[in-house]
């Protein structure tokens, strides 16, 4: 029998201090991915990654490089989740990508595409539109939009 995943989606407008947040309603609703906008991290956030194994969880991020913004998948430790390494980067939106898939479970891609408010100009929505195309290009069984 082939399982899906249990997986939401937030803005969390700051991961440091709402990681036990994030958790707590991980565990609660036997979630096995949780994608992220807004998380504000660094690429070297060590506390937060050992927060989240304590408690089975790992995380795929990428950060802004500057104040605020950055996204993120969050997902169960044991699940094989590979980040996609070539997806395009634009100016104006924030992009991670990563699929899961293993002996019965449903192969799943997570793309986890934001846009600030503050970055909302020079035709962004049709930039959107072209990385969701790019993702609902491939083969894909699921997509989820939050």
């Amino acid at each position: 029998a082939v399982v899906s995943t249990q997986s939401t989606g937030t803005n969390c407008c700051s991961l440091r201090n709402k990681v036990f947040d994030v958790l707590e309603s991980a565990l609660e609703q036997d979630l096995d991915v949780i994608c992220l906008t807004e998380t504000w991290l660094h690429e070297d956030e060590k506390a937060i990654r050992r927060e989240l194994e304590e408690y089975g969880y790992s995380l795929l991020s990428k950060s802004r490089g500057s104040r605020g913004g950055g996204v993120g998948i969050i997902f169960k430790s044991h699940l094989n989740l590979t980040q996609r390494k070539k997806s395009k980067q634009y100016k104006s939106l924030e992009y991670i990508e990563a699929t899961i898939s293993g002996k019965h479970l449903q192969r799943t891609t997570f793309a986890v595409i934001y846009s600030s408010p503050t970055r909302r100009k020079n035709n962004t929505f049709w930039r959107v539109q072209r990385v969701v195309g790019l993702v609902l290009g491939r083969r894909i069984t699921r997509f989820v939009l939050s």
